[in-house]
């Protein structure tokens, strides 16, 4: 029922209650009360995604059969030190809220599994960016943890958490992680982190930031990670390619942003037989990239933001299920990627932000048109300066 304009909530039957989800985001606050939720004696599930609220009602801390709190989207700037007295908490989730550091009390969480926290980047005037055309370095921010937080052994998931004094070197001894996301990381953590994510060897999913865009990311003291990776994802300068790729044989997803590798990345890259999704942003400083080989599973690749490739060729039977193909902000292309006609699977080609030169042969009727008319979806992207994009639909 709703009382001036704010849900109200009965407490009939509450103390049987298990699970309890918001699905209303246009509410200006949520009558969550501590009364009310000490009647929620039994509850497991504590949903409150993207609801506007600034402080986690004190009473929720009580709630001691709760196995999963989501507090994502929320203005949430804290977490309560007395966190810990939810023991049997499996799942916490504050990734897009307000909260900088975690509280030490995290480390009396001794059931948590997935410990979930990355934050959009904000600039000074506390606006988030989404980084969406690759045009910039920072667009997420890990959380600060306590050193303790390493003693959390059944932890699977730990992102985005960033890297301060101990943490590289103790975040080995966490040996169930499958997940790792790791920011602000220097080029002087390189031998501890290496260390750190050969003794993972349970690991599926790894993401390693380094601290700025002139920050070498160094990786190249790993000898053997987990076999079972099948998502790596380096954000930072690479002084060559990480020669341990050529043995992620299950990776199924890769993404290197601002890596600015002279050497050509793709013949290290073109024989993995599971990959099946690219994302590469600034991640070579050369003028050509040919895919000349392989890829045979890839699906989706994306290409963004670099600022010397002139040009891009794709030989005839390389990438042949490929279904879906972007290229943005490589402002000195001369012309669409040569060799598109031979991606026969090809579903949608999204371009955005390329010069005109580039989009008006392939309008309809245009010279290059044959060399698209296959296509079913084709989206050309121009984004403006006030933050906004026009999107002319050219299939």
């Amino acid at each position: 029922m709703k009382e001036n304009g704010v849900r109200r909530l009965s407490y009939t039957g509450m103390s049987q209650l298990r699970s309890f989800l918001v699905f209303s985001i246009g509410m200006s606050s949520l009558c969550l009360s501590n009364s009310l939720i000490a009647e929620f004696k039994l509850l497991r599930t504590l949903d409150l995604e993207n609801v506007p609220i600034e402080e986690l009602p004190d009473g929720v801390v009580y709630l001691f059969n709760l196995r999963y709190l989501n507090l994502r989207g929320t203005a949430i700037k804290k977490l309560p030190k007395s966190i810990g007295r939810l023991r049997n908490l499996q799942t916490l989730n504050i990734s897009h809220t307000k909260i900088e550091t975690l509280p030490k009390g995290i480390a009396k969480l001794l059931n948590l599994r997935h410990l979930i926290m990355s934050q959009l980047h904000t600039d000074v005037t506390g606006t988030r960016f989404s980084n969406i055309n690759g045009t910039m370095f920072r667009y997420i921010n890990g959380i600060r943890a306590p050193l303790n937080v390493s003693k959390l052994n059944k932890l699977q998931v730990l992102s985005c958490v960033e890297a301060e004094g101990d943490f590289i070197r103790l975040v080995g001894n966490m040996n169930q992680l499958t997940r790792i996301g790791i920011t602000n990381v220097k080029k002087s953590d390189e031998m501890h982190l290496c260390d750190s994510i050969q003794k993972l060897q349970l690991l599926q999913h790894l993401e390693l930031m380094a601290c700025d865009e002139e920050e070498i990311l160094g990786t190249n003291a790993l000898s053997s990670p987990s076999p079972q990776l099948r998502g790596v994802l380096l954000v930072g300068k690479l002084e060559k390619v990480p020669f341990w790729f050529h043995s992620l044989r299950n990776l199924t997803s890769l993404g290197l942003h601002w890596s600015r590798l002279e050497e050509d990345l793709l013949p290290y890259i073109a024989d993995l037989p599971c990959l099946g999704r690219l994302i590469l942003v600034n991640s070579y400083v050369g003028k050509e990239l040919c895919f000349g080989r392989g890829f045979v599973k890839l699906t989706k690749l994306m290409l963004r933001n670099f600022p010397s490739v002139n040009k891009i060729t794709i030989e005839k039977g390389v990438m042949p299920n490929l279904k879906f193909f972007e290229v943005g902000n490589c402002n000195e292309l001369k012309t669409l990627p040569l060799g598109l006609e031979y991606l026969t699977n090809l579903q949608e080609l999204h371009l955005v932000n390329l010069p005109m030169e580039i989009i008006d042969p392939i309008r309809k009727g245009a010279v290059d048109r044959p060399r698209v008319q296959h296509i079913p979806e084709i989206n050309h992207y121009n984004f403006i300066q006030s933050g906004g994009v026009t999107i002319e639909k050219l299939s």
